[in-house]
């Protein structure tokens, strides 16, 4: 399903407090039986973007999900024309649901996290303002500064990264996985990621760095282990 958002001027998005951008922009949301949380999400992403990019799609990409999640996506899209649902008839993986999402996107810039909440979506506003001041084809990386993640987690996270910098030669990485990036959708496009599961990210960084292209971090200042913890901050 293709959404082409509405092109919005320089002078009308300064009459709008507080926008950061003018280019159009698409909000990339993974959702597997989040039927508890998805709504919020997305309404949370539209209040965001409302304030820092008024040029929005936020597409929401039903992996196959179990419960209500499908059929809440697609009653937000039918009250809100940004929201673009993408459903799988069966669950295909982590990186399926994020490939569909961004094959999706029709917009300048490629934006992702996780549809469980766990992100506070207003932190959008530091990976904009690095990305403007940036050269243009810049890609903004989150990090995560502190995890909460079990100690074994943060143990395992903590190996991929060195095996990921001294195999695959990725360096300058520090949180592979943090799923708070922000692309242009041309050069995320052109990579032809084809990983299923966990390893979208590392494979997408890897295509990127071949290809010459630089990237920001901004540091996450909370990370959360669940759902049922407050939201996860980036900060610049």
């Amino acid at each position: 399903m293709e959404h082409h958002p509405s092109h919005q001027t320089t002078n009308e998005l300064a009459s709008v407090g507080g926008a950061l951008t003018t280019k159009s922009i698409s909000i990339v949301l993974p959702a597997y039986n989040e039927e508890m949380v998805i709504a919020d999400t997305v309404a949370a992403c539209l209040r965001a973007a409302d304030r820092y990019c008024p040029n929005v799609s936020v597409i929401v990409v039903d992996d196959g999900s179990r419960d209500r999640t499908g059929a809440i996506i697609d009653q937000l899209a039918m009250n809100d024309p940004r929201v673009v649902p993408v459903h799988h008839p069966t669950n295909r993986g982590y990186g399926a649901a994020v490939l569909s999402g961004f094959a999706a996107a029709r917009t300048e810039l490629l934006f992702f996290m996780d549809g469980d909440g766990q992100f506070d979506i207003d932190d959008i506003a530091k990976l904009l303002r690095v990305e403007e001041a940036a050269a243009p084809g810049t890609v903004v990386l989150g990090y995560r500064e502190r995890r909460r993640d079990t100690a074994l987690r943060r143990l395992n996270a903590w190996g991929w990264k060195q095996v990921v910098s001294l195999m695959l030669g990725l360096r300058g990485i520090r949180d592979i996985d943090c799923a708070f990036k922000l692309f242009p959708t041309a050069m995320v496009q052109a990579c032809d990621v084809t990983a299923q599961g966990a390893m979208v990210n590392t494979e997408l960084l890897i295509k990127l760095r071949r290809l010459g292209f630089r990237w920001c971090r901004c540091r996450s200042a909370i990370s959360r282990a669940s759902t049922a913890r407050r939201p996860e901050r980036i900060c610049a």
